[in-house]
Order: structure tokens, then C-alpha cells, then sequence
């Protein structure tokens, strides 16, 4: 029944119409601007990156100078 109902109207197969999607969609995020963050992650340089200096101390590293102990 529902075979004959797909043969008769064309409906797409439902894996062909996501693939389609995610090309559109894909084509869509090349044409913008490099700056947008989409762009950006989609060539897999999103930027940012690690604070300079002395990492901030962790609530154990507390823990451990106030009280002397070394864990």
C-alpha cells in the first residue's frame, strides 16, 4: 500500500532529502563571511586559546597551602 502510494506520487526518500539539506546548508555557511564563528569552526580555526601567564590555582591548591598538607 504505502509502496504503491510512494511509486505513484515520487515522494524523495527521506535519506536523500537530509543529504540535500546539509549540502544546501553547507554551500550556505562557505558563502559567509570568514569572520562568523560558524565559519570559523567549520574550517576548524575557531581562534581563542589558552590565558597567558600563571594558571589560575585550583581549590585543592588552596587547600594544600593553607594547611600545609601536600596531597
Amino acid at each position: 500500500m504505502n509502496q504503491e502510494i510512494d511509486n505513484k506520487f515520487k515522494f524523495p526518500d527521506i535519506v536523500t532529502v537530509v543529504i540535500v539539506r546539509r549540502f544546501e546548508w553547507l554551500g550556505h555557511v562557505v558563502r559567509l563571511d570568514g569572520r562568523r564563528s560558524i565559519n570559523r569552526l567549520l574550517k576548524g580555526k575557531p581562534g581563542g586559546g589558552r590565558k597567558e601567564g600563571r594558571p589560575s590555582l585550583r581549590w585543592i591548591d588552596y587547600v594544600e597551602l593553607t594547611s600545609g598538607i601536600w596531597v
